[in-house]
C-alpha cells in the first residue's frame, strides 16, 4: 500500500520499449512479471513532479 499517490506505473524492457503501463492505479497495486521473459526491466513510478525508477530482474 502506497502512502504516495502514484499517477502512473510503467515497465520498460531493456530496449526501452513499454512492456506495461497503468495510469491512475489503486493505492494497492501489484505487478505480475510471470508472463514476462527473463531479463532486466525498469519500473518507473510517477507522482506529480517526482519520478522513481527501479531495476527489476526476472530470472527463473
Amino acid at each position: 500500500e502506497s502512502e504516495v499517490l502514484i499517477e502512473k506505473i510503467t515497465v520498460f524492457n531493456r530496449l526501452g520499449q513499454v512492456s506495461f503501463s497503468e495510469a491512475d492505479p489503486d493505492y494497492r497495486f501489484s505487478l505480475d512479471f510471470s508472463q514476462m521473459a527473463d531479463g532486466i526491466y525498469l519500473l518507473q513510478l510517477v507522482s506529480g513532479s517526482k519520478t522513481w525508477v527501479q531495476k527489476v530482474v526476472v530470472n527463473r
